[in-house]
């Protein structure tokens, strides 16, 4: 299958976005995953690091704590 990668998202703001939809959903294993790929993205590719940024954001929009 082939991509038109011009046309997409960088993959960072594919998992950013994926990550926001699981934590809305209170999917917290499937955010932590999402989570741990964007640091693993950052450590090679630093341009990234205000995604992450941003997804840390979103762990204190949450109106109840974590419980992890």
């Amino acid at each position: 299958m082939k991509h038109d990668l011009s046309s997409c998202w960088p993959l960072d703001q594919h998992l950013l976005q994926l990550y926001t939809l699981a934590v809305c959903e209170r999917r917290w294993e499937v955010a932590e995953y999402l989570l741990c790929a964007l640091e693993a993205l950052v450590k090679s590719e630093p341009a990234c690091g205000a995604t992450l940024e941003q997804a840390y954001l979103c762990i204190g929009d949450d109106d109840e704590p974590l419980n992890a």
